[in-house]
């Protein structure tokens, strides 16, 4: 395109000089590389960040309802049904999951505001965006609690007793 357009400029005048012939698109794409840079890398630290994140609260659930076995052998030896034993699990978690989410939400909202000037078309407050990492969380928070105490609860009194 730049060559037939210093075909037509010629033909029409050949003493201007043309030096830097771009079309609007590549220079449209210049103006913006370095935010769209950054922003790229945002997202992927972000992304590391979420991962982290998950993985850590998995971890600390797991170790948690794991260090709670005698508790559940005991409960269980003492008549409790096993969902009784997973429900119980599964309401203290959903509390903490409820809570950082909660603070998750609310440190969000005060940290896009810091980000307002790298965003382009999107708004600051983006809750499809805010909705989908809260659930993941909430998801992620609810199996990592989920499958220990299924593990715990399913295990005999007698042996869980014994541990102790």
């Amino acid at each position: 395109m730049p060559v037939a357009l210093r075909g037509e400029v010629r033909a029409m005048d050949p003493t201007i000089a043309l030096s830097e012939v771009r079309t609007l698109d590549e220079v449209l794409s210049a103006s913006v590389a370095q935010p769209r840079f950054a922003m790229v890398l945002l997202g992927v630290f972000a992304l590391v960040a979420l991962v982290l994140a998950l993985v850590g609260i998995y971890g600390v659930l797991a170790h948690s309802v794991a260090n709670r076995t005698n508790e559940f052998g005991l409960r269980l030896a003492l008549g409790a049904r096993v969902w009784q034993v997973a429900g119980l699990v599964l309401r203290d978690y959903a509390w903490m999951t409820a809570i950082g989410c909660t603070a998750g939400l609310v440190a969000g909202a005060f940290g896009a505001r810091l980000l307002t000037a790298f965003l382009f078309g999107i708004p600051a407050l983006d809750p499809v965006s805010m909705a989908l990492t809260v659930g993941l969380v909430a998801a992620t928070s609810l199996a990592s609690a989920l499958l220990p105490a299924r593990r715990a609860a399913g295990i005999a009194p007698a042996v869980a007793l014994q541990e102790h």
